[in-house]
């Protein structure tokens, strides 16, 4: 009986996702998220992941900096991830940390 269920629900969601994905108007965006959660939209609706947020974990107040200034942030951001020894690297929190101006993203 729990498998009929569990096979019920993922069909529903299946059929919830594909209504979403149909209700789209544009499949080329970025999400910026604080955490990997804002990822779950592109892998739901089987789109391209275009966000530069993927896998990091950025606290709250590092968020809120980021997106006053999105676009500066994101030029650095780009610029560190194309020369990858200019990174400062450390750990914290047990997770590996890159540094940017001054906020910490969290790499998971």
């Amino acid at each position: 009986m729990q498998r009929i269920v569990r096979g019920l629900q993922l069909y529903e969601r299946k059929l919830y996702c594909r209504r979403k994905k149909n209700r789209l108007k544009n499949k080329d965006f970025s999400i910026i998220a604080s955490n990997c959660n804002g990822t779950f939209m592109y892998y739901d609706m089987r789109i391209r992941y275009l966000t530069p947020t993927v896998n990091l974990v950025i606290e709250m107040n590092d968020f809120v900096k980021l997106a006053e200034n999105l676009e500066a942030y994101m030029a650095v951001l780009m610029k560190r991830f194309r020369d990858l020894t200019g990174c400062l690297m450390k750990i914290r929190s047990s997770l590996p940390t890159l540094n940017i101006r001054n906020f910490h993203q969290h790499i998971i």
